[in-house]
């Protein structure tokens, strides 16, 4: 979903580049219309989580040249990281509560503290919205639209 919005955005006269973690140089260099900030992940946990200061002090520097933040989640990385020191509007991508039931515990307060600071929630369903650990909240920010699929592109 990220780079279909990150591709598809410039279209429409928005400028998106990407934040994440991972590690710098093991991926291909691809020419894009957008630019990837790779950090460094000093830890990861629940599968696919991360914690990385590197992308706190990226998102702090990063600030100035941009509007609004646009964040999947749930992502406790990224939550941590805006509430700390994002101080513009935030939009959130609503996928799916963390599945592993320890990670959720530890991370809920994260999530919940975010949807709370955000402008909107954007879900690919309502069944994102209404099923979720955090239903109540996001019922009041939240908004349907389909993931954007491409069937024309190739997988990635």
């Amino acid at each position: 979903m990220t780079r279909t919005l990150s591709e598809s955005l410039p279209a429409h006269g928005i400028h998106a580049d990407v934040l994440c973690t991972g590690l710098r140089g093991a991926y291909p260099a691809v020419a894009r219309p957008y630019t990837v900030y790779r950090c460094a992940a000093g830890l990861r946990f629940g599968g696919n989580k991360s914690l990385s200061w590197d992308y706190v002090r990226t998102l702090a520097r990063l600030q100035s040249q941009y509007d609004v933040a646009l964040v999947h989640l749930p992502n406790p990385l990224a939550a941590a990281a805006l509430l700390a020191c994002w101080t513009k509007p935030i939009v959130a991508l609503w996928h799916a509560d963390t599945p592993q039931p320890a990670v959720r515990a530890g991370t809920a307060w994260l999530d919940r503290a975010l949807i709370r600071r955000v402008s909107a929630v954007i879900a690919p369903t309502p069944v994102h919205l209404h099923a979720s650990h955090h239903a109540a909240l996001l019922a009041a920010k939240g908004i349907v639209i389909a993931f954007p699929v491409d069937p024309q592109r190739p997988p990635s």
